[in-house]
């Protein structure tokens, strides 16, 4: 999962994104384990209060800002 190469709050946000984009369309067993082991991760990475607070601002970004932090994120891939 691309997510997995990002700093922890980015991919936190644009999980929380993508996951709202989703609504309630379930997701596929192995997709869902993977999404289930980044959260637990991303949980673990910034502490209960600070993954809440990313996963809140990516809940509703809206096209231009996913775009945003994925071109952000790209540039410091490149980058890195």
């Amino acid at each position: 999962m691309l997510l997995r190469a990002l700093d922890d709050p980015r991919a936190a946000r644009l999980l929380a994104a993508a996951t709202a984009w989703r609504a309630a369309r379930p997701r596929c067993v192995p997709e869902r384990a993977e999404t289930e082991a980044l959260e637990r991760a991303l949980r673990t990475a910034l502490g209960e209060q600070r993954y809440e607070t990313e996963r809140t601002a990516g809940d509703e970004p809206g096209p231009e800002g996913v775009a945003a932090e994925v071109a952000a994120a790209e540039r410091g891939l490149e980058l890195g």
